[in-house]
């Protein structure tokens, strides 16, 4: 069982950072709105042709429409009051491997990790994480865990191991700020290519 410390090795993973290397934001990170007073809520507001011109100081402030990807999901407030949109929250302890790579837009994904995470003290996750199989043309050369605490508006912290370090359990120690990680993900990472495989998130067991 390998031990790994996540301080000086942690990666901010801020919202919009890349999940497959097409170039779309990660919908596994916050996603900030505007500004919004406390005690109010962000409403879908109205189709562009119909906003308020701001003739009117009597006429409410139009909210930004909610874009679809968003709809249906948690929010929460950072320390300056906006309004976060929280991350799907998974629903499951374990995540099998995919059988093998995938094609994107004609490029090689590699094969997304199995993935199982259990709590073992206030500080320390086991991490197991597993592959069916690594073909040769889309070996993967590290894997990205993050570690997430879901009611928590801020980012999460990640960190990159070698594929080598992945092949026994992985006693992690987390950082202080996400010392209650409810949330476990993993992605492939190719880093000739740039191309990352899809995510897989579980909850911690053991977990509150």
């Amino acid at each position: 069982m390998k031990i790994v410390s996540t301080i000086g090795l942690m990666l901010i993973c801020l919202a919009g950072c890349g999940d497959g290397g097409g170039g779309s934001a990660d919908v596994n990170a916050p996603v900030l709105s505007e500004t919004v007073p406390p005690g109010e809520t962000i409403s879908p507001g109205e189709p562009d042709g119909n906003q308020d011109n701001g003739s009117s100081e009597s006429s409410p402030k139009t909210q930004p429409r909610v874009p679809p990807v968003l709809q249906g999901r948690e929010t929460a407030r950072d320390a300056d009051g906006r309004i976060v949109y929280l991350p799907a929250k998974p629903d499951g302890l374990m995540v099998p491997p995919s059988r093998s790579c995938t094609r994107d837009e004609d490029q090689l994904r590699p094969p997304r990790p199995g993935l199982r995470a259990r709590r073992l003290d206030e500080r320390h996750l086991l991490v197991t994480i597993n592959f069916k199989s690594i073909p040769g043309r889309c070996t993967p050369d590290y894997v990205r865990l993050t570690f997430d605490v879901h009611r928590d508006p801020l980012p999460p912290s990640s960190q990159m191991l070698p594929i080598g370090d992945t092949r026994t359990p992985i006693e992690v120690e987390l950082p202080e700020r996400v010392s209650d990680a409810d949330i476990v993900r993993a992605t492939s990472v190719m880093t000739r290519t740039g191309r990352s495989s899809e995510t897989a998130s579980v909850l911690v067991a053991g977990g509150a």
